[in-house]
């Protein structure tokens, strides 16, 4: 899809550019969870949340393009697999996750709607649910990750567990 982004320095992309929803889903997740419970922060920060989103949705969608792209060199590996299985949910969460950020947004400027409390409950609560299903999901994929990249290394976890026998 886009193919100019396979390789940046010489480098897999896909390594590099994952590190950019890691950090910015949970980050969009968290401050939707912000406008959701803080009316006041809806008025005053609701648009760059959206921004924040939308950025968050773009990264998925460009880490997923480079994962797909990376799986195509390393293999039909069971963990590599796995991964990719687990990574499925992150575009639709994301999505979601602009959407609600958009949605609370639009309805808190009808503040003088009869309807805008429960509308508001509705939205904030399925808000706050998304959220943490997308901070979830981002931690299951980032693991699933890196065991796919360093589960034959013979390497440990800082506990001294070694992941080779599951």
């Amino acid at each position: 899809m886009l193919a100019f982004l396979d390789r940046i320095f010489g480098l897999p992309a896909h390594p590099l550019l994952v590190h950019v929803p890691v950090v910015l889903v949970p980050l969009s997740a968290l401050a939707l969870v912000g406008v959701a419970v803080r009316p006041g922060w809806r008025a005053a920060a609701g648009w760059w949340v959206v921004g924040l989103a939308f950025v968050a949705l773009v990264s998925v969608q460009l880490a997923m393009t480079t994962g797909e792209s990376l799986q195509e060199h390393v293999g039909d590996r069971v963990l590599v697999h796995q991964h990719a299985s687990l990574a499925e949910p992150m575009r639709p969460l994301a999505l979601a996750v602009l959407l609600l950020s958009v949605g609370l947004v639009l309805v808190d400027r009808r503040r003088a709607r009869a309807w805008y409390r429960n509308t508001m409950l509705a939205v904030g609560g399925v808000s706050i649910v998304v959220a943490g299903a997308s901070m979830v999901q981002v931690a299951r994929v980032g693991h699933s990750g890196a065991k796919a990249v360093w589960h034959d290394k013979g390497t440990s976890g800082p506990g001294g567990d070694d992941d080779r026998g599951q």
